[in-house]
């Protein structure tokens, strides 16, 4: 027969195993988690690196870098313009 402490311990261990899986997963899915939060372009690719490298420490690093890596801003990607190649370089602006 079990008596009430022993049942009342087990059931707390199991709570305990629960919360260490949540943590753990999380923890073992935090690239793809910030690569979804921050927008990158390369969230699938960083999902599935995650997914099937992730076990290993260097795959979870590189998809933890993709995830982390910078981006560049709107205002450095309108900014570009590219002229015919006629060789006068930009058009004269007349005012």
């Amino acid at each position: 027969m079990i008596s009430v402490a022993q049942a009342d311990s087990a059931g707390a261990g199991a709570g305990v195993l629960v919360v260490f899986l949540i943590i753990g997963v999380a923890a073992y899915f935090l690239p793809t988690i910030v690569a979804i939060m921050r927008k990158v372009p390369n969230v699938g690719s960083v999902i599935v690196l995650n997914m099937l490298l992730g076990w290993t420490f260097v795959g979870w690093v590189i998809s933890m870098a993709m995830a982390c890596r910078s981006q560049p801003s709107p205002a450095q990607v309108s900014d570009f313009h590219q002229y015919p190649p006629t060789g006068h370089g930009p058009p004269a602006h007349h005012g």
